[in-house]
């Protein structure tokens, strides 16, 4: 009945908690490692979360290593399975040492009035790794497309510096509403627009990838930006080696599961 059902949700959500209180994790900016040069590839919380799950298929598929769960004080604290047995939490670091790419995926919000302060300290701590570059995988409302974007590939790319690898992809188009800071508009787009204006501010590698999504069944849109971000962080011929993705166990119930 109901009652017992909200007896045994209540006694999940003080397991949760007490797994996150006695959970040793460090702050975000406390982990070092040797990753420099690295790629660090973090997923905005934006529309239909497609950037996270994207990440999900980059963990998966390309084996990534996991490092370590860490902190960080406006990141809403999460804690959940993985395959049924394994504990993930809401910051964590994974690693692929061949193909040079750090991974931190993000499962839960940040705090409105600390996102500033979270983008600050995410670029500082990227910067005292010695990372090569910085990729933020977000997803912006396809409601806001210009007629120019209405059709065609719905992913873009935004770079600091024209050095950095585009992937084959397509240049953020600049809006034309010169209230907007260098013109950036990735509406519902998370800190995305934040992280790229320090980074462009303090010269740092910095690209946005970015997909135009609504929320609801996402898969298909999942798949697009993980090629994506693969593409930015290993070159377009590197990345083609990747024939086949594998989501992870935790994608069984979504919706409209691709078959593989």
């Amino acid at each position: 009945n109901f009652g017992d059902s909200l007896f045994f949700v209540g006694i999940r959500v003080i397991l949760i908690i007490q797994v996150i209180i006695t959970m040793d994790c460090k702050n975000l900016g406390e982990w070092v490692g040797s990753v420099e040069g690295f790629s660090l590839v973090v997923p905005c919380v934006s529309v239909g979360n497609v950037p996270q799950l994207s990440m999900d298929l980059l963990l998966k598929t390309l084996a990534m290593e996991k490092l370590d769960s860490v902190r960080h004080k406006y990141v809403v604290p999460f804690c959940g399975y993985e395959d049924g047995s394994s504990v993930v939490t809401e910051l964590e670091l994974y690693v692929n040492r061949e193909k040079k790419i750090l991974a931190l995926q993000l499962r839960s919000d940040i705090a409105k009035r600390g996102r500033q302060e979270f983008v600050n300290d995410l670029l500082d701590w990227a910067r005292k790794l010695s990372c090569g570059c910085v990729v933020v995988a977000t997803s912006v409302d396809a409601a806001h497309c210009n007629d120019g974007q209405m059709d065609g590939n719905k992913l873009r790319v935004l770079r600091t510096t024209e050095d950095l690898e585009t992937g084959g992809l397509q240049e953020l188009e600049r809006s034309l509403d010169s209230g907007l800071p260098q013109n950036v508009f990735l509406p519902s787009g998370g800190f995305a627009r934040t992280m790229y204006l320090r980074a462009l501010e303090d010269a740092f590698p910095l690209s946005v990838v970015s997909i135009f999504t609504s929320a609801g069944d996402n898969m298909q849109q999942a798949f697009s930006l993980a090629a994506a971000i693969a593409r930015v962080c290993m070159g377009e011929e590197e990345a083609s080696t990747i024939t086949a993705w594998t989501p992870p166990a935790s994608w069984e119930y979504l919706l409209s599961m691709p078959e593989f």
